[in-house]
């Protein structure tokens, strides 16, 4: 099933003008001079200030973000992106670690080094970035994420998710064996994968 996503941008607007004049309208106008002309005023200017809208998300539940033994549970988090993004350093994982994200929004979690396995659940708007992955990385009720693998995962599972990007690295698709991509009842999932010196989108649901 090849489905096809297009996205437009409308705006609306509205303007309203009322005109109350009674008897000659141009009775009691005064008489503009030159200096008074919004072409010969210096201190007139082109420029608009505009407020840019920043989306914010609220943290659903307490924050958490610990090592238990070999699992990372990295929960609650929102809007940590850019220099406040969410780094797990290799030097606190191994391979039989694994790592658990709940309920985080509109954040970026880095995980390096090599782990067991990692688990993205009730996630919303979030980007994650891993290496290298033992079993698989699962991806279960979260709309709008970005996973990408900058070393090689043999599995990744997508199930009730809408609005997916995968991005596999040289070592996914080139290797003995490819990794596996498995979705079920997900809508607008696309993959992307290098080809030579590009990447290529490939939409799979």
């Amino acid at each position: 099933i090849l489905t096809l996503l297009s996205v437009n941008f409308a705006m609306d607007s509205s303007l309203g003008k009322q005109l109350n004049a009674g008897g000659d309208i141009t009775s009691g106008l005064k008489k503009v001079t030159s200096d008074q002309k919004t072409k010969n005023r210096k201190e007139r200017t082109g420029c608009v200030k505009a407020t840019q809208k920043v989306n914010t998300f609220t943290a659903r539940t307490a924050s958490k973000l610990e090592k238990c033994g070999n699992k990372w549970v990295v929960e609650g988090q929102a809007n940590r992106r850019g220099d406040d993004k969410i780094v797990i350093e290799a030097a606190n994982v191994t391979i039989g670690t694994s790592v658990s994200i709940w309920k985080c929004d509109n954040s970026v979690v880095c995980i390096e080094g090599k782990v067991g396995s990692v688990l993205v659940d009730s996630c919303e708007k979030l980007a994650i970035i891993f290496k290298d992955v033992v079993a698989s990385v699962e991806i279960v009720n979260s709309p709008k994420i970005q996973a990408q693998c900058t070393g090689y995962v043999p599995t990744i599972t997508v199930d009730k998710t809408d609005g997916v990007k995968v991005y596999l690295s040289k070592d996914c698709v080139t290797s003995e064996n490819g990794t596996r991509l498995i979705t079920s009842k997900c809508t607008e999932v696309n993959l992307y994968h290098p080809v030579k010196d590009e990447m290529i989108e490939s939409p799979l649901a």
